[in-house]
């Protein structure tokens, strides 16, 4: 018998719509009895990776999306980053699906990056991802951390970045959200990390930021200590791999962040496809080199 996935936002709340429940009954009505067929929310999806683990787990049934033999996503527009990533994730795993548009993938947030992070066997912090507020705390309280970061998924800047050492903080984050877009991941101690602007092939302008006070951000738009960089005080691999990950990803021009942990690991964080150029530290060199990029860019053109 093969197993079937069909992949749903939750139905509007019309008089005329089918919930969950009666839509999945009429559709194994009208399929074949050798077809087990599961209907299942977006909403009841856990996207846990970590450099060793990637996997999608249904929150209702305790499946893994690699056990279907077939998984179908009906309705995925609205949460198109989630969707592209379950498609990579199908991928791997050699699953089929439909429809194939989704196999075309482009990065738009952290969820994503964190698969290609994961996909080059770079170091990244374990991550985990629902749009469920109460299956997010469930897994909070089930990691027994005592400090995790949860921060929202297309956020930038350090905007709505928290750290979170009780339930109360993460209730208090997500208040009465229905539906969140954030990811959580391990606070791993650390002073600085470093923004590593990619031009081609090159590493032209690199900034180290040192959070102040008791802030876990080292973002200079919260108020960290920025500095030039000697590209010698950073292992050349990190370098190096910051510009491959820029190829992969197609990005002639991006900022990637690197942290280097009290553990005296580096670990990747973003890979920024609009890195701040106009605005905070160092806005004259930033705009040196993004015009020196864009000009060798058109030059390439002749």
């Amino acid at each position: 018998m093969k197993n079937i996935a069909i992949l749903s936002t939750a139905p509007s709340i019309d008089n005329d719509s089918y919930n969950v429940a009666q839509f999945d009954t009429a559709l194994k009505s009208r399929l074949s009895s050798k077809l087990n067929i599961d209907t299942i929310l977006f909403s009841d999806l856990i996207v846990t990776i970590s450099p060793k683990e990637f996997s999608i787990v249904v929150a209702t049934n305790n499946k893994d999306l690699r056990e279907y033999d077939f998984v179908f996503f009906k309705s995925w527009i609205r949460l198109a980053e989630l969707a592209h990533v379950i498609a990579d994730y199908l991928q791997l795993n050699t699953i089929a699906f439909q429809p194939k548009e989704l196999q075309y993938h482009h990065s738009y947030g952290k969820l994503s990056e964190s698969v290609y992070f994961y996909k080059e066997k770079y170091l990244f912090p374990d991550t985990t991802y629902t749009i469920n507020p109460w299956l997010l705390k469930q897994e909070y309280s089930k990691s027994q951390l005592a400090k995790v970061i949860v921060k929202g998924a297309d956020a930038f800047g350090g905007q709505d970045n928290h750290l979170v050492d009780t339930t109360k903080k993460l209730d208090d984050i997500i208040g009465n959200k229905k539906e969140i877009n954030y990811v959580m991941q391990p606070f791993i101690p650390n002073k600085f990390d470093y923004r590593i602007f990619i031009v081609g092939n090159e590493t032209p302008l690199i900034i180290k930021r040192t959070r102040i006070g008791s802030s876990h951000l080292n973002n200079t738009s919260k108020g960290a200590h920025a500095e030039l960089c000697d590209p010698h005080e950073i292992d050349s691999a990190i370098l190096r791999k910051s510009i491959q990950l820029a190829k992969k990803m197609n990005r002639s021009f991006a900022g990637v962040d690197v942290m280097f942990g009290d553990d005296k690991k580096y670990y990747f964080l973003e890979i920024n496809k609009s890195p701040q150029v106009a605005s905070g530290a160092f806005v004259e060199e930033k705009i040196d080199v993004f015009a020196s990029g864009v000009g060798g860019m058109v030059e390439e053109l002749t």
